[in-house]
């Protein structure tokens, strides 16, 4: 798979040359082997350079330098959520391995104005091993590998559409930037906002809102305020989901408390929008 090697070796190229560094650690790897039985991925899986357990999301790219219809498909398989840690806080918790894959594929795809589908198969190529493993793993491959001279002699270097290669490029390296730097930080923010809510600290919460929004810094003390002190106190959030586009980002929470008599308040689920304000999120309201 030449095309999808290239496009890895690419994002690699193009990190560097930007002197982006990543909050959490991206493996650039291509594997060996995949037409004998998906050999090399399966050898990963078994030896990994990085705990399985703590690896948030595969990208794989197969047959990604050829289209006929420009619509790039996404197979991310059936993906099972599985408990993580992403904060020091026990309140804080991630509650899957990492976004939704096939989610942020398909936001990042918007960003650039590429058309996507999705399939569920999670076979066929080395992100199938992940999968099996419960690492939420996707394939990008163009019009769902129906194009023209696959597995023929006339697959050559003459046929590859480079804007297909770049276009690919740039959705996984705007999905991999979305994993690897701004869920870490848009966790940490919203560990802060737990913090600031369980010690009634206003100041803290407001410095975690958008500063460009009047009516919600008016509206945070207050709302603070009216929280009754046992709920905030024992405030925890769950994420269950992100999407990051260029900009806004949007992060799906779950958040339960205690009450007074220490049985369980479900408070709900909610959709939070975050947008970039002085190189940092902010969280902004309410989403559209």
């Amino acid at each position: 798979d030449a095309s999808g090697v290239a496009v890895l070796l690419e994002i690699a190229r193009s990190w560097q040359a930007a002197g982006y560094t990543p909050e959490r650690s991206v493996l650039f790897a291509a594997w060996d082997a995949e037409e004998q039985g998906l050999f090399g991925s399966q050898h990963y899986v078994r030896e990994p350079s990085f705990p399985l357990t703590r690896t948030v999301g595969m990208i794989q790219l197969d047959m990604v330098g050829l289209s006929v219809t420009g619509t790039l498909t996404i197979d991310a398989g059936e993906v099972s959520a599985r408990q993580t840690t992403w904060s020091g806080d026990a309140a804080f918790d991630w509650s899957r391995t990492a976004t939704d894959i096939t989610g942020q594929l398909e936001a990042s795809a918007e960003v650039y104005g590429v058309a996507t589908q999705t399939a569920g198969r999670g076979l066929g190529s080395d992100h199938a091993p992940f999968l099996r493993v419960g690492v939420p793993a996707a394939l990008l491959i163009w019009d769902d590998g129906a194009v023209p001279y696959y597995h023929t002699p006339a697959d050559t270097l003459e046929t590859l559409q480079p804007e297909r290669l770049r276009e690919v490029g740039l959705i996984v390296s705007h999905t991999a930037t979305a994993l690897a730097s701004t869920a870490p930080e848009l966790a940490e923010v919203l560990a802060e906002q737990v913090a600031a809510v369980r010690a009634g600290d206003a100041a803290a919460l407001s410095a975690s809102l958008d500063p460009d929004d009047p009516a919600l810094l008016e509206a945070a003390p207050g709302w603070l305020a009216s929280r009754p002190a046992a709920l905030a106190a024992s405030l925890s959030v769950e994420i269950d989901r992100m999407s990051v586009s260029r900009d806004p980002a949007t992060v799906e929470v779950t958040a339960t408390a205690r009450a007074a008599d220490h049985s369980s308040v479900s408070i709900g689920t909610v959709p939070l929008q975050w947008v970039r304000r002085d190189n940092r999120w902010r969280m902004t309201w309410p989403v559209a």
